[in-house]
């Protein structure tokens, strides 16, 4: 009995949850995310974000967009995660084309879906512009979350401003913005905890309700 199409192809999507993200590896970061709990935090990032957009009046497909964040990264099934000094060496382009054609063997099966990358690696339609932006922001977040734990080198990161996609969208273009305000500055705000660090680089965690009652 041949296993169904569905399950078979969701058991290949299963590589990128061990799958490192091989940028932060080698800059120190030990363990890493992975490229499944990458693409988790954008799709989350992209419904977010999504509201923002409705409120803004963009008109962006909602559904696809959120497809194309799932299945942004699906050729990293066969290829892996390609690091930057790759993409130098191989070049943009063909990296683009190699991916893409892994897609397609990955998602065989699913037409519908291979368009929907084939779309996103164009990087033409107002969807494929903020899931690159999202991708791009989603790991500059995480830079700042690493940094505000003391992990890793991630002055590369930073020092490289194709790493600051904006799409021409205000809420989008806003938040790409408050990135570099946010070095050194980050805090996580989890069920009225705050936890961060301050501009010198100690840690801070501070119980909001308790305060609150203090100062009552």
């Amino acid at each position: 009995m041949s296993t169904p199409a569905v399950i078979q192809t969701l058991l290949r999507f299963e590589v990128l949850n061990r799958l490192p993200r091989t940028g932060f590896l080698m800059r120190g970061i030990d363990p890493p995310e992975s490229v499944g709990e990458h693409i988790f935090s954008t799709t989350v990032l992209g419904a977010l974000v999504l509201e923002k957009l409705k409120d803004e009046g963009v008109p962006v497909d909602g559904e696809k967009l959120l497809k194309m964040i799932a299945l942004h990264e699906s050729g990293e099934v066969l290829t892996g995660d390609i690091p930057a000094p790759v993409t130098v060496i191989l070049g943009k382009a063909k990296k683009s084309e190699l991916e893409l054609e892994a897609s397609r063997k990955v998602l065989a099966g699913f037409p519908g879906l291979v368009s929907i990358v084939e779309e996103f690696e164009a990087g033409k339609s107002i969807e494929a512009r903020i899931v690159k932006a999202l991708d791009k922001l989603q790991m500059m977040i995480k830079v700042l979350l690493y940094e505000s734990e003391g992990r890793g080198n991630m002055n590369d990161f930073w020092a490289y401003d194709g790493n600051f996609v904006k799409p021409g969208i205000p809420c989008l273009d806003g938040l790409v913005d408050s990135l570099r305000s946010l070095r050194g500055k980050l805090s996580m705000d989890i069920l009225n905890t705050t936890i961060g660090t301050t501009p010198d680089g100690s840690s801070v965690l501070e119980n909001r309700e308790t305060d609150d009652a203090v100062s009552k």
